[in-house]
């Protein structure tokens, strides 16, 4: 972990979400390949039994926003959530 993912750590969740929404999709994925305990990218437990992280919550968000159901099963081919969703916005 380096100094600016240690500080983003250090912001409460709410302030993060926050910086995490205003953020451009671009960004975004730049975010969650840097900071990865920002997300939770295994594609088990089932959605409901698991915690998201916040660029995955965000994420899903945006395309619900948009109308979009990502659902709670990756598509076939998917590996982890948040790759899927930054290739789905």
């Amino acid at each position: 972990m380096d100094a600016s993912e240690s500080a983003l750590q250090s912001l409460p969740p709410e302030l993060l979400s926050v910086v995490l929404t205003n953020l451009h999709i671009y960004s975004l994925a730049r975010m969650a390949a840097t900071c990865p305990s920002l997300w939770y990218d295994a594609p088990t437990p089932p959605l409901e039994l698991r915690v998201t992280g916040l660029v995955e919550a965000e994420l899903r968000r945006r395309a619900q926003t948009r109308g979009r159901d990502v659902g709670s099963s990756l598509p076939e081919g998917a590996s982890s959530w948040v790759p899927y969703l930054l290739k789905c916005d």
